[in-house]
């Protein structure tokens, strides 16, 4: 049977489409987890700029008699319109949507009018749901057998009992030489993906990390992590992202991972730059662990800082740690380590001083980027829950701009156009443009030297031209529009929008019995 898995090609304003794409790691773990089967994965990041033509050489040259589909919140627009063209085409293709908002969205979906375009919905992991679903479609197994599923029969859309957590020692490793398009990259490098664990054990009330595992987090074994590095050596990789949702959750854990990898790493046929995520309080517990994390291939690590006060951090569940916070980039820096610092601003306090102080903060740690987002609402979290009872939610129906960089919230002294406004001008004016430092250099030499002394003045020189010609508020409005465009595609979307406004705060349940008894033989 013949099965394309398709990733969606939005992108966050922070992360250029152009400059940086990332390939879909669950779609290969996907079609590793489905044999005997004709399974083709396709990033559609890397066809932006002919979008429809790309969708439509799957569906007629390769013609999958399931389509799946795998979006968050902000790109699930284009999936209902990927898989409107695909009914219209040809209404016999089944279609299949995966991730984070199926995962929290399955009932509003199937109630709404894309119960007409989306056969099935898969909620939490799906690593072998395709291969469950082909089972159904042979009539080896029955619909309400695929756990974690929900599906359309007849008028009626059926939901079954949620899917346990995946026993990660049973998975094999991913097919990635079963993608369609080759070219991911971060900047000038080849990029892939890898994940050494699964979910966290944290409570941060913005996150919906806990709404898809649980508060569990799962490991994959050390030889199926080695073997999957072998595996991207293997394939040019350089750039490797860590997806890993809390690297840092079990230290003693990390710690043996980084040996094994230590050990592994003079036979690899090439070096991999690792990007990890981590917590300012796993990072600043020992120098030793970051010292073998540098050894073991490590060059970025991203913290989730978010915020320079202890009462917005306690609040949004995060924890004070605005001390561990100094302590962890002291250590990354003192191991060689880039380090990368999530922001978030936004919150019902902040007004324009205080914005500006959380930017001076995260200046002050010498940071080699900074990355300010605004909270947004996301669905299933309690952040929406709070924001929506106390009327701070500005946007609680389009979607479309929920990814982190547009505001969709308002707080007591900034609207939502004065909040993405003072964010810009703070940011540029406080944190200023990126510039190679000496860590960074150690890592990107030749890119580094280039960049400060040919293009970053370049770029200034620009801006500042730009800047005096047009007026601070329309650079920032031209910026803003161009910001709006990079994710409009040539699809038509389906005759009826997406809008649901209440959005509740769902909770799953989430099972780990019997994990050993369904080990795959």
């Amino acid at each position: 049977m013949r099965v394309a898995l398709c990733a969606m090609p939005e992108v966050s304003p922070w992360i250029r489409g152009e400059g940086w794409h990332i390939p879909n790691l669950a779609l290969c773990n996907v079609a590793g987890n489905t044999p005997g089967h004709d399974v083709v994965v396709f990033d559609l990041n890397r066809r932006r700029r002919h979008l429809r033509r790309a969708v439509e050489k799957i569906l007629d040259r390769f013609d999958p008699h399931i389509l799946g589909l795998s979006a968050m919140t902000f790109q699930y627009d284009t999936a209902r319109a990927i898989a409107w063209l695909a009914k219209q085409r040809n209404p016999q293709t089944v279609t299949v949507l995966g991730g984070y908002h199926a995962s929290m969205l399955h009932r509003e979906i199937a109630a709404s009018w894309d119960r007409n375009i989306i056969d099935w919905i898969v909620r939490g992991e799906g690593d072998r749901a395709i291969a469950e679903i082909i089972e159904v479609i042979t009539r080896v197994r029955e619909p309400s057998q695929v756990l974690g599923a929900s599906f359309k029969d007849g008028d009626d859309y059926h939901h079954n009992d949620d899917r346990p957590l995946q026993d990660l020692a049973t998975l094999e490793l991913p097919a990635r030489h079963r993608r369609a398009y080759i070219g991911a990259h971060l900047g000038l490098w080849p990029a892939d993906v890898i994940e050494t664990s699964r979910g966290c054990t944290l409570a941060c009330n913005f996150c919906s990390m806990n709404t898809m595992y649980g508060k569990s987090h799962r490991f994959f074994p050390t030889d199926y992590v080695l073997r999957d590095i072998e595996q991207l050596s293997q394939r040019f990789a350089k750039e490797v992202f860590c997806a890993d949702d809390n690297i840092t959750n079990d230290l003693v854990r990390l710690e043996a991972l980084c040996d094994a990898m230590i050990a592994q790493r003079p036979k690899l046929r090439t070096k991999l730059r690792i990007t990890a995520q981590a917590t300012c309080a796993g990072i600043a517990q020992s120098q030793q662990l970051v010292d073998k994390l540098a050894q073991a291939g490590v060059t970025k690590v991203f913290l989730g800082i978010e915020n320079a006060s202890s009462k917005t951090l306690k609040e949004i569940k995060k924890g004070d740690i605005v001390e561990l916070t100094k302590t962890a980039v002291s250590r990354l820096h003192q191991a060689g380590i880039i380090c990368v610092g999530g922001c978030i601003v936004g919150f019902p306090d902040d007004d324009v001083e205080t914005i500006r102080k959380n930017f001076e903060f995260f200046k002050s740690l010498g940071l080699e980027h900074t990355i300010p987002q605004i909270i947004t609402p996301y669905p299933g979290t309690g952040s929406r829950e709070i924001a929506l009872r106390e009327g701070y939610v500005t946007n609680d129906d389009d979607l479309r701009w929920y990814n982190g960089f547009w505001a969709n919230v308002r707080t007591k002294h900034l609207s939502s156009s004065e909040l993405e406004y003072w964010r810009w001008k703070l940011a540029r004016d406080v944190i200023g443009p990126f510039r190679a430092t000496e860590v960074y250099q150690k890592h990107y030499p030749v890119a580094s030297q280039v960049w400060n002394h040919a293009f970053m003045p370049a770029y200034k020189l620009f801006d500042r031209t730009l800047t005096r010609t047009l007026g601070e508020r329309r650079r920032y409005e031209r910026a803003m529009e161009s910001f709006r465009q990079m994710d409009v595609f040539d699809l038509d979307p389906p005759p009826v929008p997406f809008r649901i406004k209440t959005l509740p705060l769902r909770k799953r349940s989430f099972s780990m019995k019997g994990l050993q008894q369904r080990r795959a033989t």
